[in-house]
């Protein structure tokens, strides 16, 4: 069916990875098809085709980068949230964009400190697994518009609480 021909051979691996059958292509042409992932459909139309590449994450790798990336987050977050309230002298206004269902919290239950500390700790680590599971099912672009649509409600709904009680 194939010859030992490199372009032919070259071509046998463009059909077995993209499931696309095409002609012999010249060696540009190809090497483009390969790098911007695009084929030409039946009707002419461009059309993206996705390929496993050598690039690609595995499932493992894809669950470090979510836990070292919220671990990351959640310092750098508390530690601004830190610095702007100061010793209670300071802003909380930092603290409640960043950790809103913290803050909520304080105003429901009245300041249980060790209940606010796991729950301002606990929300991008919640965040994160939300987020990581939906990027092992490819799903990660209508997951982060969920997060962040609900983050940003509870934002609102702190400085709501905060602008009624001041």
């Amino acid at each position: 069916m194939f010859s030992s021909h490199p372009i032919t051979a070259k071509n046998k691996i463009i059909r077995q990875t993209y499931g696309v059958n095409k002609t012999l292509l010249p060696n540009w042409r190809r090497n483009l098809y390969l790098v911007f992932n695009i084929f030409r459909s039946a009707s002419g139309r461009a059309c993206v085709v996705r390929r496993r590449s050598h690039l690609a994450m595995s499932h493992a790798q894809k669950i470090g980068v979510s836990v070292i990336t919220t671990a990351g987050v959640t310092i750098v977050a508390a530690f601004v949230a830190l610095q702007a309230i100061g010793i209670g002298h300071g802003s909380y206004i930092p603290a409640a964009l960043l950790f809103p269902f913290a803050l909520l919290t304080a105003f429901v239950v009245h300041h249980t400190d060790w209940l606010l500390m796991t729950v301002a700790l606990s929300q991008f680590p919640i965040y994160g697994t939300f987020l990581g599971r939906a990027w092992l099912r490819d799903r990660l672009p209508r997951a982060a518009i969920s997060v962040t649509v609900v983050h940003v409600i509870a934002a609102l709904g702190c400085a709501a609480a905060m602008t009624f009680t001041s």
